[in-house]
């Protein structure tokens, strides 16, 4: 399940147009956002940046 988990989010993150910005989305039922926005810490490796995704309904 965590591997899934995983691969949804790397392709959430690379579906969404910028970073740390939201973005409108149509999920069916009113105006509704989306974003991924920079963590204060450090991703899993040293030099890559991990992203928090944000849903506002």
């Amino acid at each position: 399940m965590e591997e899934d988990l995983a691969t949804l989010r790397r392709e959430i993150l690379t579906m969404l147009p910028v970073r740390d910005e939201w973005v409108k989305v149509n999920l069916g039922y009113g105006p509704s956002r989306v974003g991924a926005f920079r963590n204060e810490k450090f991703g899993t490796a040293p030099d890559e940046e991990e992203y928090l995704l944000r849903v506002v309904q």
